[in-house]
């Protein structure tokens, strides 16, 4: 399965669970693209009373950041960038909407995309909290910037954002051959909360364990242990680590060219680990224990 289908199936299953949510937050919002390819005149995007200013800052030809400047009532403006320029010609996300049922004041959404063939969507959040408007940053994930709002998948009255875990990328298998799991993320208080081991997600992650293991026991396919590892992700969240980990080590390849992962004792240098400070695994079940410790799936 290509990293297009990989992608397609995680929006439709998501899709799914959200068609079950009853929360009100669907019409509290609005989503708006961006695009500066042919006209350099700021954008203003409006609703709830909150108003996103984007100002194209042109650092080449064709190349630019953007200053947004974020209007809320009763809370001091800010400003705030991308930080890094891109080409004019992608395109920027704006999304304005309440992020819980309880919020009184909506946020802001900004998403754009760093370039590259294979990555990045970038996420930022400005949410008031205590009085000020706070700029949360997301990790960059693999692909482009969502041009919906985020949905309430278990309909607890809050937004939920769905990311992926893309540390599994290229670990055990090629690109192609990677599974990145799902990450559910709520904002509380200000701060970014991983709630993908919450019950009320149990649903996508049977589906994308019963994928994984699929893939995994695909023997016909040597760069299976990429979904060989996810389904091992898949089934501790499930509460069925033991037996999840032990089917993906007997599935998994183990033959010439087996692909694990690398890790350094200490920070790289230059991107490269010091001589001697490198860890060796020579079996996926090694591999495979260690790095869903380091990932956060097991204790």
């Amino acid at each position: 399965m290509g990293l297009v289908s990989k992608g397609r199936w995680l929006r439709t299953a998501i899709a799914g669970l959200c068609a079950l949510a009853t929360s009100s937050l669907a019409e509290a919002q609005v989503v708006k693209s961006v695009d500066f390819s042919k006209n350099a005149a700021p954008v203003t995007v409006t609703f709830g009373g909150v108003e996103a200013t984007l100002q194209p800052m042109f650092k080449g030809e064709d190349t630019l950041d953007v200053a947004t400047s974020i209007r809320v009532p009763g809370v001091q403006t800010i400003i705030t960038t991308e930080g890094y320029a891109t080409s004019r010609f992608i395109e920027r996300q704006v999304a304005i909407g309440q992020l819980s049922s309880a919020d009184a004041t909506p946020s802001v959404l900004l998403g754009g995309f760093t370039g590259g063939a294979h990555c990045c969507a970038t996420l930022r959040v400005v949410t008031p909290v205590a009085g000020r408007l706070k700029v949360i940053e997301f990790e960059e994930v693999d692909g482009g910037p969502s041009a919906t709002f985020p949905k309430d998948v278990d309909g607890d009255g809050t937004v939920d954002f769905v990311r992926q875990d893309d540390s599994f990328r290229y670990q055990f298998a090629s690109g192609a051959g990677s599974y990145s799991p799902p990450v559910f993320l709520n904002i509380y208080k200000g701060q970014i909360v991983n709630v993908s081991d919450q019950p009320s997600f149990r649903p996508v992650w049977l589906e994308f364990a019963n994928k994984t293991r699929r893939a995994c026991a695909d023997r016909s396919n040597e760069d299976r242990n990429g979904a060989c590892i996810a389904y091992a992700a898949a089934s501790s969240r499930l509460g069925n680590l033991e037996a999840g980990l032990k089917e993906a080590i007997k599935n998994a390849y183990a033959g010439p060219g087996l692909e694990l992962p690398s890790p350094c004792k200490v920070d790289l240098v230059e991107y490269q680990c010091p001589e001697g400070q490198d860890i060796k695994f020579y079996t996926f079940e090694a591999a495979a224990i260690w790095f869903l410790r380091k990932s956060g799936y097991t204790e």
